[in-house]
């Protein structure tokens, strides 16, 4: 297997069968690990596995539920229910509340 090989960065997971996936964009300082109020908030809400995004300015919330057919991308927020999300970075794991 590749990943035993050394020659990925992890694994990744695909959304769909009742879990999505939430994309906060632009919501942390990557030097300082602070999280936007805004995000903060929402993640809080949402209560699931969050990890920070490969490029080290946003996080990913992973949960169990339903989407609206249209209408997913609204400023910095996208959600997502298809397709294979990227591989976790080495930084990765539920974040601080």
């Amino acid at each position: 297997m590749a990943y035993h090989g050394g020659s990925v960065d992890g694994v990744g997971y695909v959304l769909g069968d009742g879990v999505a996936g939430v994309d906060l964009d632009d919501c942390r300082d990557p030097e300082t690990g602070t999280i936007e109020p805004w995000a903060a908030q929402i993640i809080t809400d949402i209560n699931s596995y969050t990890e920070v995004s490969p490029s080290g300015t946003g996080v990913k919330i992973f949960a169990r539920f339903s989407l609206p057919p249209a209408g997913r991308r609204k400023g910095l927020i996208e959600l997502e229910t298809g397709g294979l999300t990227p591989s976790p970075p080495s930084h990765a794991g539920r974040m601080a509340r």
